[in-house]
């Protein structure tokens, strides 16, 4: 608890230069209450100039909503980054292995530094291939460095074990960037027996949580990080079910403090430790004919059919009627599935037209697939005048 306070306490006072933390004392943790919650356009307003200790390291956020906002890491929050991924390999056993990374490698994303420097401190083996990887690099590297253990985001799932085949020695996947499904599993299932983990982090923090169990979808919260949520009816509170606030309790070089990272949650204790159940995203639903409908629920459901990623739905409007036209785009070969969606997915989302293409889901930064495409009150590009 001291140490708690303490850090909150140091918090304050380098960053009490901003308005928003001015004359805050932290002398319990209590007074932790009396600090603001932050959000996104907090960070697309800080510049790096306003930094009170000198960045190491410069993040880029979102992959998600592709705007980009510049995160500033100091050096001894960049330190406690590589010791959460360095607990994430202690917990899940992951030593002296050999560890196949989809992630960056090409794109502006600094976790691979994270990863590397961590994986090397627990004497494994990293293998660098990104997220734009061919198919022939992943063959070799099946075959000559014998890889156990991969770190991709969910979306990859289906596209490295498609190419890696089952002539592989892959016992763990860890998982980031959306919530894993149980049509993963069931996918995964058919190339050996193989440990999806549930790894949750972002870029402004890197890594929060770890999922232990790959049977339950708890995740235990790494150190360094403070949690809280926003409830329903507007109370902060350090346990139940709301809006997921994070503070990074050791980065002197940008103030990420309560802050809002647009994740609905369940977080609980248990002993010393911290629990957090993800749910998806606060603006998960979607605006469907007058109807707010959860787009995991629909993401789910046309996975389970079509049993990989690689779709995408299209909205606009009518501008002669204002009604909502809605399409879903999936490969050619997956054309004979069309009755199937309907069937399903009708009297979830109303009407809507299936259209079988060659265009491939679109990618946020990181490379997550985007599987909504909003164009609703927007010009519309010429790749999308066929829609």
């Amino acid at each position: 608890m001291e140490e708690l306070i303490e850090r909150f306490r140091k918090l304050m006072e380098t960053f009490s230069f901003l308005d928003k933390y001015k004359g805050i004392k932290i002398n319990s943790k209590e007074d932790i209450s009396r600090i603001p919650v932050s959000d996104r356009d907090d960070l697309a307003d800080y510049d790096i100039s306003m930094c009170p200790e000198r960045p190491i390291e410069v993040f880029a956020t979102s992959g998600t909503t592709k705007e980009r906002i510049f995160v500033y890491i100091s050096k001894i929050a960049l330190k406690k980054m590589i010791n959460r991924m360095g607990r994430i390999y202690a917990k899940l056993n992951i030593k002296n292995r050999r560890i196949i990374s989809l992630i960056g490698y090409g794109n502006l994303t600094a976790i691979t530094d994270i990863i590397d420097a961590a994986t090397i401190e627990h004497n494994n083996l990293i293998i660098p291939l990104g997220n734009h990887y061919k198919k022939q690099y992943l063959t070799k590297a099946i075959k000559k460095l014998n890889p156990d253990v991969v770190i991709g985001y969910t979306n990859e799932i289906y596209s490295f074990f498609e190419k890696a085949g089952k002539k592989n020695n892959i016992k763990k996947y860890l998982a980031g960037g959306e919530l894993i499904l149980d049509e993963h599993r069931r996918f995964v299932n058919k190339f050996g027996k193989i440990d999806i983990y549930s790894l949750y982090a972002c870029n402004e923090v890197m890594t929060i949580a770890i999922q232990i169990n790959p049977k339950n979808r708890k995740h235990l919260v790494l150190e360094g990080i403070y949690t809280e949520v926003i409830k329903k009816n507007g109370e902060i509170s350090e346990e139940g079910e709301g809006e997921l606030l994070i503070t990074d309790l050791y980065n002197l070089s940008m103030p990420i403090i309560r802050y809002k990272l647009g994740d609905w949650v369940k977080l609980e204790k248990k002993g010393r430790e911290k629990y957090i159940t993800i749910y998806g995203r606060t603006g998960d639903v979607i605006n469907l004919h007058g109807v707010l409908i959860s787009k995991t629920k629909i993401i789910e459901k046309t996975m389970n059919i079509l049993h990989h990623p690689e779709f995408f739905f299209i909205v606009r409007k009518n501008e002669k009627t204002a009604e909502d036209i809605i399409k879903l785009s999936i490969p050619k070969e997956d054309i004979d599935k069309e009755k199937q969606l309907y069937d399903e997915l009708d009297s979830i989302i109303g009407r809507f037209k299936v259209v079988g293409t060659k265009l491939k889901a679109p990618r946020g930064n990181t490379g997550k697939v985007i599987n909504f495409v909003d164009l609703r009150g927007k010009r519309l590009e010429k790749k999308w005048l066929s829609f």
